[in-house]
């Protein structure tokens, strides 16, 4: 409306059209409320999704580093029983060395054993045989 057919209003028209004017205000500010209300509640939702994708992205770098974690102790595991396998390794080829010197030294002292019991014998036999010439005679 223009001043002029505001001016030709009588009181009770203007009081009607304050009236409805104040229930517009009122309508427009609850629904300004609510417009208000369901923006900070996407505002909210937004820092939430931001919130979660920054978390997604913390656990990501959490689980690379529990990866490379895990990937160091396999690699030491797989260093230190390669690292025993080569020294049980050389133990078992000392071992077997030493054992095979023995056997020679056994083997060796056996046949010498046996050469002294065989010159021994044939010298008991000698005697034993030089006796019964004896007594015989």
């Amino acid at each position: 409306m223009t001043d002029r057919e505001l001016r030709k209003l009588k009181r009770r028209d203007l009081l009607q059209l304050l009236l409805e004017s104040e229930k517009e205000k009122r309508r427009l500010t609850s629904e300004l409320n609510g417009l208000r209300s369901t923006l900070e509640k996407q505002e909210l939702v937004l820092e939430e999704v931001g919130s979660i994708a920054e978390a997604s992205l913390q656990l990501s770098n959490v689980f690379d580093e529990a990866q490379k974690a895990a990937d160091n102790y396999l690699e030491n595991v797989r260093r230190v029983c390669a690292e025993r396998d080569r020294k049980s390794r050389e133990l078992a080829a000392t071992r077997i060395e030493r054992s095979r010197r023995m056997l020679e030294e056994t083997e060796r002292r056996c046949r010498s054993m046996e050469q002294e019991a065989r010159t021994h014998a044939k010298l008991l036999l000698n005697d034993a045989a030089g006796a019964g010439r004896g007594d015989t005679e």
